[in-house]
């Protein structure tokens, strides 16, 4: 019999105040394939789960947000009615997310419920901190184009007013073939990206051909912070590493 028989399900896709972005199609972004990337993506949620990147540092035993988290179905789900789920990337969506989580914990364990309050008000502060940090630090790069393989940003581009200008489908286990890799390349070029940016679990080979023979630098970003270590920063590294690999590539385009 599983320990969290008797636990509150909270929905955090559906969390108040949460920002929910459409999937981009059409023009320069690819339609987006569930089968090409989201099933593999969402998948490795089960070992880097959003909620333990969003709120650890509310100081509660892990088991507090495995009882509360996101269900897979939130992300496995084919059809989404359209919405990216890739929201914990913008960090006013996990504020939200946050908020969430405390409300039900208060709910649930009324006792502690100062404990959890205060909690919440740090974390919210240190969040509001990375946003202005990050905005910062990316200041120098906006407006510069890039492509990227999985269109799975657009929460953080608004966030920090950086845009991918297309995205690019490819498989991150197959090498396409040479009409392929010669449709790709001359997609980039006529973007004019700067940079293209892969995620880690494609090989350096297929960045480097997909890239060859155009101007555009190459950079990875992890939305899933898959190499991050678990722990109360994991969420505020992935956000940094993000920005950090973005200002990185682009400046080197520049």
């Amino acid at each position: 019999e599983s320990i969290a028989a008797n636990a509150t399900s909270v929905q955090l896709m559906e969390s108040h105040g949460l920002t929910k972005l459409n999937f981009r199609e059409g023009g320069a972004f690819a339609s987006h394939d569930h089968d090409d990337h989201d099933d593999k993506d969402h998948d490795d949620h089960d070992d880097h789960g959003h909620d333990d990147k969003d709120h650890d540092d509310h100081g509660h035993d892990d088991k507090d947000h495995d009882d509360h988290g996101h269900d897979d179905k939130d992300h496995d789900d084919k059809d989404h009615d359209g919405v990216d789920p890739h929201v914990w990337l913008d960090p006013a969506n996990a504020k939200a997310m946050i908020h969430e989580i405390e409300e039900a914990l208060v709910a649930a364990d009324p006792a502690h419920a100062a404990a959890y309050e205060a909690n919440t008000e740090a974390l919210m502060l240190k969040i509001d901190s990375l946003v202005a940090e990050v905005d910062a630090e990316l200041e120098p790069v906006k407006g510069r184009g890039y492509v990227v393989f999985h269109d799975a940003y657009q929460y953080f581009e608004a966030r920090f007013g950086v845009s991918a200008i297309g995205s690019i489908t490819v498989s991150p286990e197959v090498l396409p073939g040479a009409e392929r890799v010669s449709e790709l390349q001359e997609k980039v070029r006529d973007l004019d990206a700067a940079c293209v940016f892969s995620e880690p679990q494609f090989k350096p080979k297929l960045v480097a051909t997909v890239t060859e023979n155009t101007n555009a630098g190459t950079g990875v970003l992890d939305p899933l912070g898959a190499t991050i270590e678990n722990g109360p920063e994991l969420y505020f590294t992935l956000i940094r590493n993000m920005a950090n690999s973005l200002k990185e590539c682009l400046v080197k385009s520049g």
